[in-house]
């Protein structure tokens, strides 16, 4: 009986300790949970091991789903994805809608650098926790980097809504405005997060920023003012205060700022190319390029350093040393458009077209809303001699920035060159109504509309083109073309010897002056003027077939004759030499070869009605009836109102009968 008592008190004992043993476990399992939440400052080792322990024991899925969640965040702690990633799974298998494991895994995947598979959890993190800022705040990020402006913006909303103190998540919002291209949509966003935070030197440093982009340079200037005050080492932000100071035109002000940044961090490559930038808008090329130099040898994957150092050799027309640079600065980063488009430019200097056009169509490629590369585009066709491809560039250069005086005006030169002056007006027109002082507007307009036979608005641009620029010989010598039509010439011959005073070797001057004195009667003048012209440029066809015709009035025919013979040696498509050669023979009553000459002259003009109607009287001369009325019909065909050719084709009716 007492053996039996006793086994049974035994066996009540084992039962107390067996209790004891088991409340002990648990004890245990309670502090390992601690750690593995990482309480107190575990390390991600304690964490791991602690963790490790707990998914061991516990059969409570929820426990173990969250201890997986957090051993992966400690393995993630420590750079290894590797292990995190498996454990995120591992949570995500037992609670397929666990927020927090999607979260955390594609935490994972983007530091690994798989930016898709990260935008899918962590959608799927917000999808299951709605009300996460923190997860709706990191998808914004992935939607930046992504370039999705719209979709960073609408995360942002969404975290703000549900936090309206979270600073960081206005920060951010104004990032992805700025970055849209909304700098003024950025800026309330700045406000609010420097309210929430005003030592928020970053915060400060991006509203200026913002400023900058709206060419506010005062504000920006304060604000990166600020930013340094907070944080007096702030290199950045001595940079880009540098920057906006180099913006509104205070240069040395600028160099300070970078000088201090270089001395802060003589590695700082940055500050070099911002200091050789500077240089540069000072007109100190050749230290501009040194401070490039520094800033490849301090990196030599710096795109813009090479860029910005072959713009400086393309202002020492170094061409061939700035296509070098921008060839390196493609090589690193092949999308740059804008290094596309100054190696197309440097190549059109160098006038090897078929290389800008190549550069110029893929920077239109890669930024298709640049204006500037259809425009340069466009005036390259127009150097090739391809008016209607130029003409389709500067429509899209004009489509995309509608004030661009400058694609008017060479839209408008083109038109000229193809005859259609009436358009050309209307561009010229566009082209000085943005800009008023374009002086060559003024000009070529002056020029087309006396092309339309308006000769008073022609004089009237003429003027304002010498107002605007005084030292245009062209405009003088235009004027006095002018003039010249208007048969004023006292005052044309006014305007050529301005002409003549600012471009001493202007032979069209010299000639055009040459036939005002012979409209004034004074031959010897003329042919005086002539002959300067000849001087300066003996093969100047139409200066000597000019100093023929002053021969010819001086009755000198074979003085006349010989300038007509150099003039058509000179340009053997001349109709007007072989139509004065004509004149000529015709006045020396040599009507055989008077008809050949104004034969050749048809030849290359068929629409000379004074050739045909000359050639009649040559006809008539040599008693040749018929050719001579068919010469005479077809001269009033060309000009109806042609007198001369209305008399003789009556002088022969009246002989004839």
């Amino acid at each position: 009986m007492n053996w039996g008592v006793r086994h049974g008190c035994i066996c009540v004992t084992a039962a107390v300790m067996t209790l004891l043993a088991a409340q002990n476990s648990f004890a245990l399992t309670r502090e390992q949970q601690k750690w593995c939440e990482g309480k107190d400052d575990a390390s991600p080792d304690l964490r791991i091991t602690n963790c490790t322990a707990v998914i061991e024991q516990t059969r409570v899925k929820k426990q173990k789903a969250e201890a997986f969640t957090n051993r992966g965040k400690a393995y993630r702690a420590k750079g290894d994805s590797d292990h995190a990633i498996p454990d995120f799974d591992e949570a995500i298998k037992i609670d397929s809608k666990d927020g927090e494991a999607f979260y955390n895994r594609g935490l994972a995947f983007r530091d690994r650098g798989e930016t898709d598979r990260a935008l899918q959890d962590i959608e799927q993190a917000v999808k299951y926790n709605a009300k996460n800022s923190v997860a709706l705040n990191t998808l914004s990020h992935i939607y930046y980097d992504k370039r999705d402006y719209d979709r960073t913006i609408n995360s942002l909303n969404q975290a703000i809504k549900l936090n309206a103190n979270f600073a960081l998540a206005y920060y951010n919002r104004g990032m992805a405005y700025r970055a849209k291209g909304e700098p003024d949509r950025a800026i309330p966003d700045y406000d609010r997060a420097i309210k929430l935070n005003a030592n928020d030197a970053v915060a400060y440093h991006s509203r200026g920023l913002a400023y900058r982009d709206i060419r506010d340079y005062e504000r920006a200037i304060q604000d990166f003012d600020q930013a340094i005050k907070i944080n007096p080492d702030f290199i950045l932000a001595l940079n880009d205060r540098g920057i906006a100071y180099a913006a509104k035109g205070s240069v040395e002000r600028a160099i300070q700022d970078f000088d201090q940044a270089i001395l802060l961090d003589p590695r700082d490559g940055f500050a070099y190319n911002n200091r050789g930038l500077a240089y540069r808008n000072r007109g100190e090329v050749d230290r501009a390029i040194k401070d490039y130099d520094q800033a490849l040898l301090l990196n030599s994957n710096y795109v813009l350093a090479y860029y910005n150092r072959g713009n400086a050799y393309y202002d020492k027309r170094d061409y061939d040393r700035a296509i070098q640079n921008y060839d390196q600065a493609i090589r690193l980063d092949s999308e740059y458009a804008l290094a596309y488009y100054d190696r197309g430019v440097s190549y059109f200097e160098k006038h090897d077209y078929d290389k800008v056009l190549r550069d110029l169509t893929q920077a239109i490629k890669l930024d298709p809303k640049d204006a500037l590369s259809y425009y340069n585009r466009g005036i390259t066709y127009a150097a090739r001699g391809d008016p209607d491809r130029a003409i389709a560039d500067f429509d899209q250069s004009i489509r995309i920035d509608p004030k661009n005086a400058l694609a008017f005006y060479n839209r408008g030169l083109t038109l000229r060159a193809k005859g259609d002056d009436e358009h050309a007006i209307a561009d010229f027109s566009q082209a000085i109504r943005f800009d008023p002082k374009h002086a060559l507007a003024f000009y070529n307009r002056g020029i087309a509309y006396r092309g339309r036979g308006n000769i008073d608005l022609s004089l009237a641009d003429l003027d304002q083109a010498i107002r605007l620029d005084p030292n245009n010989a062209y405009a003088y010598y235009e004027r006095g073309n002018a003039l010249y039509d208007k048969r004023d010439y006292e005052r044309a011959i006014a305007d050529f010897n301005q002409a003549i005073n600012i471009k001493p070797d202007y032979t069209a001057a010299f000639n055009v002056r040459g036939l005002a004195y012979n409209g004034k009667g004074d031959s010897d003048r003329a042919i005086a003027d002539f002959d300067q012209a000849l001087r300066i440029d003996p093969k100047f066809a139409a200066a000597l077939s000019n100093r023929g015709n002053s021969f010819q009035k001086k009755h000198n025919f074979e003085r006349a004759i010989a300038d007509f013979d150099e003039a058509i040696k000179a340009n053997p498509n001349y109709a007007g030499a072989y139509y004065s050669r004509g004149l000529a023979n015709q006045d020396k009553r040599d009507y055989q070869n008077a008809v050949a000459d104004f034969t050749r002259a048809i030849k290359v003009d068929a629409k000379n009605a004074e050739a045909y109607n000359a050639r009649g009287f040559s006809y008539l001369s040599l008693h040749d009836e018929d050719l001579a009325l068919s010469d005479f019909d077809q001269a009033i065909k060309l000009n109806p109102s042609y007198n001369a050719a209305y008399y003789n084709r009556e002088h022969y009716n009246l002989d004839k009968a």
